[in-house]
This record gives structure tokens, C-alpha cells and sequence, in this order.
């Protein structure tokens, strides 16, 4: 027989559960919110220590680094290069940021400067952007194809072949009508600023963009004025600079040799036989080394050499250009090795001069 309960009984027992349930509910619900919480805060500091991280020094390296990304470089490749001339601090962080980013997908070729306390928020951004820090390209102290073909493979992107396919192309040289040892004219002696990545191409506009800059109309009509062609101008300049090392000589010694050119002389100028035999450690020439068979020989050949015999600066150029007037045929080193010349009109004046030096050659126990 089911026992009967009143209705009062029956609401205090359930509403007493209800209160119970009701109590405990609030209860998980305050653990839920607190671990929310704990969740949220723990959250905030990771993403507060990734952005310090990614605003914070990415390496230990004190001066400015370049990076250079080559053609047939992989990403990989890079990210090397990167952990060993910049030695990011945190290698597996640096590379995660790396991934976010997406760098690999934006690299491109090029020389990058990356200064000291760079973030590793701005070496990506560097990267991805592909503003390049152009290179200072020297060309000086330079004489034959190889040493520039050497510089220019050294300081660009270009490798040594494509360098040499240029000064080979006889046909893109004869539009400049200029051979192949005269090519080397092209390239002033002077600084030159590139993009590390340059084309052959865009180098070629280049040179000859400088090379036509310095020819104006009033140098040519110089030239012209002499009996020099452009490349003879630069052919002369070259002998100028190997012959003496002041430069308020030049213009002294382009009249001697123009006068000579003009009289049909050979020019005899010990420069050229160093070149000839490449041998640029010559302080002293023999008699045995005039001997030698080369077109550079211009005491065996008359007239100018077939191309400069180094790379020469526009002033070399202008002092060409400005020839002085007088009638000395002849001229040889001073005996007091102060770098200047004796000049002389006749042979036998310069023989006395010549044997001055000799003795002091011989005194000074220079052999060769």
C-alpha cells in the first residue's frame, strides 16, 4: 500500500532538493569562470613574452652584417647564413617567427644591411620589403681583363662566365666601336654604386652610361684636336699613371708622347714592357726584357698599345685631354727617386739623364 505524503511535505522536500541542486550549479560554475580566467591570463603572458620576444634584439652581432642572397640560394640556405653571422639568441624562436611571417615565400636576391640591435621584427620586415644596401664597387689599382673580371665577380652577384662572355661578345663591343682589349676603357678608375644583384645588362647600361657621362662634346672635340680617338685617349692616360705617380706631371708627359706619336717614334715606355711580360714587380728594365714579342712591346712597336694597359680615372683622362705644348722627346726618372721625371729635347741630353739614374739604380744595389 503506497504511503501518502501532503502536499507540504511533499514541496519542503522538493524545494529543498531544488536549493541543494540550485547551490552546487553555482558552485561549478565559479570553478569554470576561474579556470576561464587562469586560461585567459596565462594566454596574455605567452603573447606578452612572443611580442617582447619579437620586438627584442634577434642576435649578439655589434656591427652592421650583410646578407647575401644569390640566385640559386634555398631558404634554408638563408636561415643558415642568418644563424651564423647573426647568432640569433633564440634560435627555435627566431625560426618560428620566421614561419609566422612567411618569409621564404617573399625572399628575394639581394645584399642586406642588418644593423646592430635589429629586432627580429625588422630583419623579416627587411627581407620581405627587397630594399637592398647598394654596394661601393671599386675599380682602381686595376690593369689586365682577369683582375677586372675578378673585382666584379667579388663584389657582385655576377659570376666570372657571364663577366667574360661580355668583353667575348665581339659584335656588342663593335656597336661601341671598341674591340676586346679595348673594352677595358669602358671602366673608369673610380667608385661605382650597384645593386649587389645587378644584371650583366644593367651593368653594361651602367658603365656605359658613366663612360658617354664623361665624354661630352668639349672632350671629344679635345681629343679630336690631338689626333685621339677615344680609345687612344684612355690608351695614353693608362701609360701616364704607370709612368709617375704625381699628377701635375701628366700633362707634361701626354705632350711628350703626343709628340712623339706625331713624329712617328716608338713611345718606349717601360710600363708597357711590365704589361707585356705581366710582371708589375719590374723596378728596373733590361735590355732583355724589350725583347719581348707583344703588341704592348712599345719599343719593338710604334704607336699607342692595343688597349689601356690599367683602368684610368677621368682626371688621368683630362690630363690627356690638356696636353701641355713644348718639344721634349724624351724623359726618364730623376736619380733623387722623388717620383718625377727629367725631361729632355735631344738624346744626348737624355742619355746624361738616364745614366744619373742608372748609377743611382746600381748604388741603391736594384738589380731588377
Amino acid at each position: 500500500m503506497t504511503k501518502k505524503i501532503s502536499v507540504a511535505t511533499y514541496q519542503r522536500l522538493n524545494g529543498s532538493s531544488y536549493s541543494r541542486g540550485q547551490r552546487g550549479g553555482k558552485r561549478s560554475y565559479k570553478w569554470l569562470w576561474a579556470l576561464l580566467l587562469v586560461v585567459l591570463l596565462a594566454l596574455v603572458g605567452l603573447g606578452y613574452w612572443a611580442y617582447r620576444l619579437y620586438k627584442a634584439p634577434v642576435g649578439r652581432h655589434t656591427e652592421v652584417v650583410y646578407l647575401l642572397i644569390d640566385r640559386e640560394d634555398s631558404p634554408e640556405q638563408v636561415r643558415q647564413q642568418i644563424h651564423k653571422k647573426i647568432w640569433p639568441t633564440r634560435p627555435n624562436v627566431f625560426d618560428f617567427f620566421w614561419s609566422w611571417r612567411k618569409v621564404d615565400e617573399h625572399l628575394r636576391t639581394g645584399r642586406y644591411a642588418v644593423p646592430p640591435e635589429v629586432t627580429t621584427d625588422e630583419l623579416m620586415s627587411i627581407l620581405i620589403s627587397g630594399n637592398q644596401a647598394p654596394v661601393s664597387l671599386p675599380l682602381l689599382g686595376i690593369r689586365t681583363e682577369a683582375e677586372l673580371v675578378k673585382q666584379l665577380d667579388k663584389h657582385l652577384m655576377l659570376d666570372s662566365a657571364e663577366l667574360v662572355g661580355f668583353f667575348e661578345d665581339s659584335v656588342a663591343l663593335a656597336r661601341q666601336g671598341m674591340n676586346r682589349e679595348q673594352a677595358r676603357s669602358l671602366f673608369l678608375a673610380q667608385h661605382y654604386t650597384l645593386e649587389w644583384d645587378i644584371s650583366l645588362p644593367a651593368l653594361v647600361d651602367t658603365i656605359l652610361h658613366q663612360y658617354q657621362g664623361f665624354w661630352t662634346a668639349k672632350r671629344i672635340a679635345q681629343a679630336d684636336s690631338l689626333g685621339l680617338s677615344q680609345s687612344d685617349a684612355s690608351a695614353l692616360a693608362a701609360i701616364l699613371e704607370e709612368e709617375s705617380s704625381k699628377q701635375d706631371e701628366y700633362s707634361r708627359i701626354a705632350g711628350l708622347y703626343i709628340n712623339r706619336l706625331r713624329k712617328g717614334m716608338p713611345l718606349q715606355s717601360d710600363p708597357t714592357i711590365k704589361f707585356a711580360l705581366g710582371d708589375f714587380s719590374l723596378r728596373r728594365i733590361l735590355y732583355e726584357h724589350l725583347e719581348v714579342a707583344s703588341p704592348y712591346n712599345t719599343y719593338r712597336n710604334v704607336g699607342l698599345t692595343p688597349g689601356p694597359i690599367r683602368l684610368v680615372r677621368p682626371s688621368s683622362l683630362d690630363a690627356v685631354l690638356q696636353a701641355e705644348q713644348h718639344n721634349y722627346l724624351y724623359m726618364v726618372a730623376k736619380e733623387d727617386f722623388s717620383g718625377y721625371h727629367n725631361f729632355a729635347t735631344d738624346y744626348a741630353t737624355h742619355l746624361r739623364n738616364a745614366r744619373l739614374y742608372q748609377q743611382e739604380l746600381n748604388r741603391r744595389g736594384i738589380k731588377k
